[in-house]
């Protein structure tokens, strides 16, 4: 089962977290791009000059997984948005940004970093 959302799609998907979860609107855009990402399914992007912001996602990756799969993975970019919109620690090491995604239920990054603090978070509430 492959996914095949509309950037329209991803934006009624975002919307619905962004009340469901923050109780706030949607202020940034969703990117859908024709790119065929190998290390990455979407990206959370800011600048700090103009204070744009925007999700970028790949409908060529995004093919090849599930429509859960593809909302899980806009879910973990929104936590990435609201954390850094908010003035907290936003990046996927952070014990902030593994506490927002476990409290919404989304996805951890497969890297190294972001795996260990997944790790040490649970231990630290083992404790």
């Amino acid at each position: 089962m492959s996914c095949h959302f509309t950037e329209e799609d991803l934006v009624n998907y975002a919307q619905r977290f962004a009340k469901e979860h923050w109780d706030r609107e949607l202020d940034i855009r969703i990117e859908l791009v024709n790119r065929d990402w190998r290390r990455k399914l979407a990206s959370y992007h800011f600048n700090l000059k103009t204070g744009d912001k925007f999700i970028r996602m790949s409908k060529v990756v995004n093919g090849r997984y599930s429509n859960e799969e593809v909302l899980n993975c806009l879910l973990h970019e929104m936590v990435h948005w609201v954390l850094h919109t908010t003035g907290k620690p936003f990046r996927d090491d952070s014990k902030e940004f593994v506490a927002e995604c476990i409290r919404v239920g989304a996805s951890f990054s497969k890297t190294k970093t972001a795996q260990r603090a997944f790790k040490n978070y649970s231990k630290s509430l083992n404790k």
